[in-house]
Formats: C-alpha cells, structure tokens, sequence
C-alpha cells in the first residue's frame, strides 16, 4: 500500500507543477534601435563675393535604412552639390552630396551687416531622428566706390573760370565716405570739389587751345575714392567751342565794306592784321578772338539804303 501511495502523490505533484511540456507561454521582447551615426553643429568660413567648397563632416557608421533632408538653406547665397545640382528644402542627400558643396554668397553680403542664414539637415537613422545645423559665416571685404558714366560736356571759350560745368557724384556699398579727385592729360586745367562739381581753373581760349592736343578737346578722369584707399574713375571730355568776334556795319548797312583788327594800335592796315567782309545786312565775323581794347576798322563798301559808296573810314 505504501509503494501505491507514493506514487500518487508523485503525479499530482507533477500535475500542479505543469510538469511534462504542458500549457505555459511567454512574449519575446524587441531590441531597442541603435544608431552610431551622426552630424555634428558646424560651421564654415567664406569671404565676400568669393564662392568656397566644404564638406559636412560626419561621425559613426549608416544602418541599412537612414536618410538626410534639407530642412532649411541660407538665404543670403547658394548652395551646390558637386554634381551641379542647387540645394533646395526637402532634397534628400546622399552621404556623397555631403562632400563638395560649394556656397555663393550674394553679391555685396556678409555676416556684419546680413542675415546670411544656415543648412540647415535633418537625419533619421534606425529610426532614430537628430538634426545638424551648418553656419556659413561670411567675412566683409571693402568694396570700390561706383560712378556713372559721363556724357561729354561741350562749353563757350567765353565761359569763367570757377563755373560748374557738370557735377558727378559717387556712391559706395560699405556706406564710405567719398572723396573726389581729377587725374589723367588736362586734369591740371580744371578743379573739382567736395560735392563734385568740375570746374575750369581759368576761361579757356579757343584760340590759343590749353589741352594736350591742342584741339579744344580735353580730356580728364573723374576719380572717386573710399575711406579704405580703393577707387573708381570715369574718362571726361569737355570740348571748348569757338566764339568769333562780330558785329553789323551800320551807316544805311554798310555792304561789302572791309573790317580789320588793328592789332599794333597804328590806325594803318597791315597783312597780318585779320579783317573781314560785311554780308547784305553789314554784319561780320571773325573767325578768331581779337585782343581786348583792340580797335576795329570799317571802311568802303556801300550803303545799302543809297546805294552809293562808303568814302568813311571809321
């Protein structure tokens, strides 16, 4: 009886225990994603106007399923891939695109005075998101002054000395103070002020031609300079314009009559001495300037009015 006892007891404990591979179960738990790749907060360096190539530089090792997104590109220039391709928000890049990216700043930016702005990449790898910002700093440099160009200026040789004959003005980018000079053949003959209005020194003479040539042309540069030393110039040409003595012989009109510049004051005609001929209305001209305090001589021809001769020296 005791053997039997025994055994009942050995598989009703079995029993309870769930002994023999009967009904109990248990739910695997998945592992937590990892991911050793990442893109640190960096920052580059470019100078004014001067495109610069970077890489985005990166740490760790890409799971089988990672991807990188342009959340934001400056405003303040242009980003390149090395394949040509322009940066746009919501391109997705390849961990090549990160190599050879070349950033064009705006003309005239930089970070003193403009708000240049950052790439700006978001990352998902094995499920696990991060961002990366990309500074892109922008050294000013000091820009030339800008003046537009000048027409030519054409002047009376009766004009003074000291009298504007065009004003030109100069602007700067920086924000620079501007100051003004003259250079180039006949820059001597003229002055320009601090408003930049060319004047001749003294009244020119056609006559007797101040320019290089000799021609009544004269040409000059107008030159513009910044507080930092840089400048700009633009070429100036004024032409001087012949004013001839003249006048009108009247006594009746007197035409056809003689008139002559008596140059040495003898009140006698001589060959070198200029003259010329009144028209039908007793006008003349001369083609060139006579001296001040210099008398003019008119005599023959005839009145208009009578007809007859002009016996009168005068």
């Amino acid at each position: 009886k005791s053997s039997i006892l025994f055994a009942n007891l050995t598989a009703l404990t079995l029993a309870s225990c769930g002994g023999g591979g009967g009904g109990g179960s248990s739910t695997p738990v998945a592992p937590t994603p990892t991911s050793s790749f990442s893109i640190a907060n960096q920052s580059f360096d470019f100078t004014e106007d001067t495109p610069g190539t970077f890489n985005v530089n990166t740490t760790g090792e890409t799971s089988d399923s990672f991807t990188i997104t342009v959340d934001a590109i400056p405003s303040g220039g242009t980003l390149t891939l090395s394949s040509g391709t322009v940066l746009t928000v919501g391109a997705t890049l390849s961990l090549t695109d990160l190599d050879g990216i070349t950033f064009t700043p705006n003309e005239n930016v930089n970070s003193d005075a403009d708000t240049i702005g950052d790439l700006v990449l978001s990352i998902v790898d094995n499920t696990i998101s991060s961002s990366a910002t990309i500074s892109l700093i922008v050294a000013a440099v000091n820009d030339a002054p800008l003046v537009a160009a000048a027409d030519a200026v054409d002047v009376l040789e009766s004009v003074a000395g000291g009298t504007t004959l065009l004003t030109l003005t100069g602007t700067d980018v920086d924000g620079d103070a501007l100051s003004y000079s003259l250079s180039g053949d006949d820059a001597t003959l003229f002055s320009v002020d601090a408003e930049g209005n060319v004047s001749f020194l003294t009244s020119p003479n056609f006559s007797s031609p101040g320019d290089v040539n000799s021609d009544n042309t004269y040409t000059l540069n107008f030159v513009a300079t910044d507080s930092g030393g840089l400048s700009f110039s633009v070429p100036l040409t004024i032409n001087v314009l012949n004013i001839s003595p003249k006048g009108q012989a009247i006594d009746g009109y007197l035409v056809g009559a003689t008139v002559w510049v008596d140059l040495d004051g003898d009140g006698i005609k001589d060959d070198n001495e200029p003259e010329t001929t009144t028209d039908k209305t007793g006008a003349f001209e001369f083609e060139d300037d006579i001296p001040d305090n210099t008398s003019i001589y008119v005599e023959g021809g005839y009145d208009l009015g009578t007809g007859k001769p002009n016996e009168q020296t005068f």
